[in-house]
């Protein structure tokens, strides 16, 4: 149970510091003790301007009363002398015979003798109030001996109403007895204050604990009250909390927390309670009862001054919650209860996009393609710009992304048709909302030619660089991240990073579309009797050969139809594929100024797979034939060796974009199917420069946890002729670094002997 007041010189410099006790107005003004925050301290106390008892009381006692005078009329005489002392403002004389008073007659049985001794207790109080208002910081300690005094004793009580001569003695008594409660708990708060200055959390948390359950019981119906008549009890209780947090006591300050919305259910303390809660659960690992916690903030916020601080950042966190519990119809419903209750205004709109596109979340997780694709579209039209451009492009992509998974090509020969229209299907629209995100945003445009802002002197490293810096520059001014904090910038650059991740998907998928371009240029079977070659042209086939080689018209006429084939058919489909190849390279090339690892290593690897079928196309090409085969022995030996050239060219670029796409990986310490298709092939087509690798290797789906511009060693890269092309070096190793003419890493090998070159056609 609570005891008495302590009595002390700190309590006294706390009530100079603010504690005044207007006792005729039946309140105290309550120190703000409850509210002020861990580690605030007290202003300093005002100098006392004399002792609260300074008068000399044998002097006073000579003045006021005869010696032989005792019982009423010496409590009546001293009465009288009291009052004229606190009616010429002599307040210290005034207390000093009123505690006389009370001392000598409150045991006295002569009701008249107790009545002045109960006057003299009320009077007192009016005394030492004025002096603890005049700067006299002794007197508040006399001020807690005389409700100590009252506390303790009993006396005045109520049942000393009977004794009072009129109504308005006795309503001065009611008054009086009220603001006992008021000095205990005052006392208790002061205590608290020094308590929790000296860091001695756990203690404060205690004494706040009896103040809130034990003053109750003591005093029935009595509420601790601030200067404003307001009921503190529910700032004792939600403090009381926060100094158990402080002393690590979390389980218990939890406990503490979820009294308050029980206890006092219009506090306005309730929603911070419960967020912390909802805090303190997510801490102990108690996601479920977590989310129930930031659920009941949110909705004790609604309406409340706070609504949008507070009510989004626990749905938000809410929802979070959920989608890891898989609980989609609660995440969903959060996010609903956002949108209808915060959702008028453009702020809002925003946060309430926000939670509604987490909710997407649950089904990517459960790689339900189908509904992600249903979610995102309804994310756009509920919200589209309304919800930022960031996460507009984002859904867009998610959207994209979910079609692209739905894509199977592969059909048993029952539902052929079926299966190739609904990959056609996704894959258009895959295409058509990669094409949609990119109108989104205008980045800058890069080709083989210098841009604005680049000079001749600049190296290929620091134009990469500087094309980076530019492309993300211009990324962080088109988006109005709003983000408070440290921290702000480092997510804003976070945020954006997301929003780059999605351009460079979306990139990647209009690049595939190129790519699909490249793979559909087939070239047309050579068949002899589909082309008629004119008979001069046959007539000059069979003269230029070896007059020793007998040469039928039938030999001269299949050559000639090749040279027609190859002039109609093979020439433009190379050239065709030569510019597709370029047309894809150029859209993959640009997903490396957005410096996406993911996605620029799967577009390298899309690169090598290019030149690599390319290649194959041209192996598998036809050759000049006859019956006679020793007819074309000249002819099949300049085809094979140009073959073979050309060959050789396009298996050093593949070469080149597989080995880049394996460097970047390995740098970036990105590994996915892309990077894995890239080291397989390398083993394949280089095994003397890739060999297997024996140390344990990455499996494909770990990736950084971070995103930063890659560091260039302008010290190891190539070195570049007067024209500024890049020069081998003399002795180049596997994986040396060198720059390509758009400042892009490439990785090359030791060249093979280099072969005559000509252009296709021959």
């Amino acid at each position: 149970m609570i005891g008495r007041l302590a009595t002390s010189t700190r309590s006294a410099r706390f009530a100079a510091a603010g504690v005044v006790f207007p006792f005729t107005t039946g309140l105290f003004l309550v120190h703000a003790a409850v509210a002020q925050e861990p580690g605030e301290t007290a202003a300093p106390a005002a100098p006392a301007t004399e002792p609260c008892l300074s008068a000399d009381l044998g002097s006073l006692l000579a003045e006021c009363s005869a010696p032989s005078t005792v019982g009423p009329e010496r409590a009546n005489l001293l009465f009288g002398c009291a009052s004229a002392h606190a009616a010429a403002g002599r307040d210290a004389a005034a207390d000093a015979l009123f505690a006389r008073i009370a001392e000598e007659s409150s045991a006295s049985s002569d009701p008249a003798e107790r009545r002045v001794a109960v006057l003299s207790v009320i009077r007192r109080f009016d005394a030492l109030v004025r002096l603890s208002r005049a700067g006299v910081t002794s007197c508040t300690t006399d001020l807690i001996d005389a409700a100590n005094a009252i506390v303790d004793g009993g006396f005045p009580s109520a049942g000393d109403a009977g004794i009072l001569a009129t109504d308005d003695e006795r309503a001065e008594l009611t008054r009086f007895l009220a603001t006992v409660p008021v000095v205990h708990c005052q006392q208790l708060l002061l205590e608290v204050v020094h308590t929790v200055e000296d860091l001695r959390w756990e203690e404060g948390a205690a004494m706040l604990l009896r103040i809130h359950d034990e003053l109750p019981v003591r005093y029935p119906g009595y509420r601790c009250l601030d200067a404003r008549r307001h009921d503190m009890m529910d700032g004792v209780l939600y403090k009381a909390a926060n100094y158990l947090e402080n002393a690590g006591r979390l389980l218990e300050a939890t406990a503490v927390r979820e009294r308050l919305p029980l206890e006092h259910p219009e506090s306005p303390f309730v929603p911070d309670a419960e967020y912390e809660v909802g805090q303190a659960y997510v801490q102990m690992a108690l996601f479920e009862r977590a989310a129930e916690a930031f659920e009941a903030s949110a909705r004790d916020y609604v309406g409340g001054p706070l609504a949008d601080l507070r009510a989004p950042e626990a749905l938000l966190y809410a929802i979070d919650i959920r989608i890891g519990l898989g609980q989609d119809t609660r995440a969903t419903a959060d996010a609903d209860f956002l949108d209808q209750n915060l959702g008028s205004s453009r702020k809002y709109q925003r946060l309430a996009a926000v939670a509604y596109f987490k909710v997407g979340d649950l089904y990517t997780n459960a790689r339900d393609w189908d509904e992600v694709i249903r979610h995102y579209e309804e994310y756009l039209d509920k919200y589209g710009r309304k919800g930022g451009k960031e996460f507009e492009i984002r859904a867009t992509m998610l959207a994209a992304e979910a079609h692209w998974n739905l894509v199977d090509c592969t059909w048993d020969e029952d539902e052929r048709r079926s299966r190739q229209t609904r990959c056609r299907t996704h894959e258009d629209a895959a295409f058509h909302l990669a094409a949609r995100a990119i109108r989104l945003v205008h980045l800058p445009e890069y080709s083989a030619d210098l841009a604005e802002g680049e000079t001749d002197d600049l190296s290929p490293p620091e134009i990469l660089a500087l094309r980076r810096e530019r492309t993300w520059n211009e990324l962080l001014a088109q988006f109005d991240i709003e983000v408070e904090g440290p921290t702000a910038q480092f997510e804003r650059v976070i945020r954006v990073t997301k929003v780059a991740e999605a351009l460079g998907q979306a990139r990647f998928y209009l690049g595939e579309q190129a790519y699909d371009q490249f793979l559909d240029l087939s070239l047309r079977e050579f068949r002899p009797g589909d082309y008629e070659p004119d008979d001069a042209a046959i007539d000059a086939c069979r003269s230029a050969m070896d007059a020793t080689v007998p040469t039928s018209r039938a030999a001269c006429q299949t050559l000639e139809a090749y040279k027609v084939w190859t002039e109609q058919e093979f020439v433009p489909w190379t050239q065709a594929k030569y510019d597709a190849i370029d047309d894809a390279r150029a859209i993959y090339q640009s997903i490396a100024y957005l410096d996406v690892p993911a996605w620029e290593i799967a577009a390298a690897q899309r690169v090598g797979d290019m030149y690599a079928r390319f290649r194959l196309d041209l192996q598998d090409a036809p050759v000049p034939w006859s019956r006679q085969q020793d007819d074309f022995a000249v002819a099949r030996a300049r085809y094979a060796h140009q073959r073979d050239v050309e060959s050789e060219l396009l298996k050093q670029k593949a070469v080149e974009a597989y080995g880049y796409c394996d460097a970047t990986a390995r740098r970036e310490q990105w590994y996915s199917e892309h990077s894995e298709a890239c080291r397989s092939a390398l083993e394949k087509l280089a095994p003397d420069d890739y060999p297997p690798l024996l140390e344990a290797r990455p499996q494909p789906g770990l990736s950084r946890i971070h995103y930063a511009v890659p560091d260039i060693d302008l010290d190891s890269i190539t070195e570049f002729d007067e024209y500024g092309a890049p020069v081998l070096p003399v002795d180049p190793v596997p994986g040396h670094c060198a720059i390509d003419d758009l400042g892009r890493y490439r990785f090359l090998l030791a060249p093979p002997p280099a072969p005559e070159h000509s252009q296709p056609g021959w």
